[in-house]
């Protein structure tokens, strides 16, 4: 156990709080459930109100350890922004500051190196020998969905957790939601009585995230194995028994499987389109390799399954951290566990306008740039912890990020200024090795993803890194004027209206 953690802390204040909180004594009849249905004798869907005091303390208690409050982001985001302006001043010519681009260019490189690793990385094929059940008395699985002003997709969501291939009398369903977000209640009110489910509504406080939500359900979720999905998600019906089945068969130190994300809509813009390969070169190609080669995985935000005793053990998800599954992921490296990616997908939606793509980007960038600032506070106890293939996991899948967005439309740009100039083929050599690094990763990409006319989409792919770089400067602003802004991404018929309200949470 990584030195330095307040786990018997943690334990000793959940167990205050939940002895102290009796479940029934918080449970509030919806008078209004039977008005919603033709049937009066439908049962009614649970619904509790947890008020403030005690959301707020299951946030301090969340984020005792390796949290991003007190803005601890802001240091790696000014790291990465000198090297940033010290490589462009160095690109643009100016002598003194030459040294400062190549080194650039070496970290390119070197970064490219690993997308080539990838490359020829052979996938694992374990879907051919996943059975098709069980085989043994299936556990009660708890599945939490933190929402908030997603009225328009809750019959869909409803529609597609019923297609998941397990007991109904064994699924926990926790629908998580904002005391205001009045219409996402009513909606789930109104088409989730089919489902084993309850909802959880949340007094209004702060920090108001995804990752404060999904805490407060975790504490109430009564199944053995957890799984977070979001509110457009459509899962595959068999992925909670492949999950079950890599847990059974993957020992006590498996702390996480990871489903790919699949989105579906990429024939809707151009900004979906890319999005969708930005996808298949992700979950297809580099993260496979990355949780192969080091066991470590930066999570993806939703279709994660976890044994609810391990997220016990690490303390949940911080709820100051914008990324909060990327943390979490590096949570369960320091504490030991390894990570597994199943075959069966989560389809999802890509964001189908240029603005929420930067503003989801925005959040991304932003909670990396957190990830880093809290767990490089004491890097040489953070190798130790890792050990060495989970650190390199960790700079491949995190650390790299931020950098590789920041440097590569620069690089590329000065690449080409320079092609005619003599004195610089060693940074040509290197812009050319970057962008066949680029061009093997989406051909691998598109190729196990199956849609051949992503090819089309590889044209623009400057087009992307140029909106990536505009993404990664508005992070870098956000970390100091908005550190724990949740910048909302929209879903179904509210991510095409043209005159979108500000969903900031």
């Amino acid at each position: 156990m990584p030195s330095g953690i307040n786990t018997a802390g943690f334990k000793k204040g959940v167990k205050s709080i939940s002895q102290s909180i009796p479940r029934d004594a918080i449970n509030i009849h919806v008078q209004s459930n039977t008005k919603k249905h033709k049937n009066p004798r439908k049962r009614y869907i649970r619904t509790d109100y947890i008020d403030k005091k005690i959301c707020d303390e299951y946030c301090k208690i969340a984020s005792r350890n390796f949290s991003a409050y007190g803005n601890k982001g802001r240091v790696s985001a000014v790291m990465y922004l000198i090297i940033l302006v010290l490589s462009i001043i160095g690109g643009l010519g100016i002598e003194s500051f030459y040294p400062f681009y190549f080194i650039a260019c070496i970290v390119s490189f070197l970064l490219a190196f690993g997308r080539y690793a990838a490359i020829f990385h052979k996938k694992d094929k374990s879907k051919e020998d996943f059975p098709k059940k069980t085989g043994q008395i299936a556990p009660i699985y708890s599945i939490l969905i933190a929402l908030y002003k997603e009225a328009d997709v809750i019959e869909d969501l409803v529609k597609n957790l019923e297609n998941l291939s397990w007991p109904r009398d064994k699924l926990d369903i926790i629908f998580l939601c904002e005391e205001d977000d009045i219409s996402t209640q009513d909606e789930i009110i109104k088409y989730a009585n089919p489902l084993n489910s309850r909802l959880i509504i949340l007094a209004n406080g702060m920090p108001r995230t995804k990752p404060r939500a999904l805490n407060i359900g975790l504490e109430y979720a009564i199944g053995r194995f957890v799984c977070v999905y979001d509110a457009e998600d459509k899962p595959h019906p068999m992925q909670l028994r492949q999950a079950f089945f890599e847990f059974c068969n993957g020992g006590d130190k498996l702390g996480v499987v990871q489903a790919p994300l699949v989105t579906h809509n990429d024939k809707e813009s151009l900004i979906a389109s890319l999005f969708t390969l930005d996808y298949a070169v992700w979950f297809r190609v580099l993260l496979p390799f990355i949780c192969d080669f080091t066991g470590f995985i930066p999570l993806g935000g939703t279709s994660n399954h976890f044994r609810k005793s391990t997220l016990k053990k690490l303390g949940g998800w911080d709820p100051y951290n914008l990324t909060e599954d990327a943390d979490l992921g590096v949570k369960l490296g320091r504490f030991g566990y390894y990570s597994k990616i199943i075959d069966f997908p989560t389809i999802e939606e890509a964001p189908p306008k240029t603005s929420q793509w930067i503003k989801q980007r925005t959040r991304w960038i932003h909670g990396h740039i957190q990830t880093i600032g809290v767990h490089f506070e004491n890097a040489l106890e953070l190798l130790g912890q890792l050990k060495l293939q989970k650190f390199l996991g960790l700079i491949l899948g995190i650390a790299a990020g931020p950098l590789f967005v920041g440097l590569r439309v620069f690089m590329l740009s000065f690449g080409l200024l320079n092609l005619q100039n003599e004195t610089n083929n060693v940074l040509n050599i290197v812009m050319l090795i970057m962008l066949l690094a680029e061009f093997g990763l989406h051909f691998i990409a598109i190729n196990r993803d199956g849609r051949i006319r992503l090819w089309q989409t590889v044209l623009f792919l400057p087009f992307y890194w140029i909106l990536q770089s505009i993404a990664y400067i508005r992070a870098s602003i956000h970390i100091f004027t908005k550190p724990f802004v949740w910048e909302k991404t929209a879903h179904g018929k509210s991510a095409r209206n043209m005159y979108v309200r500000n969903n900031n949470i």
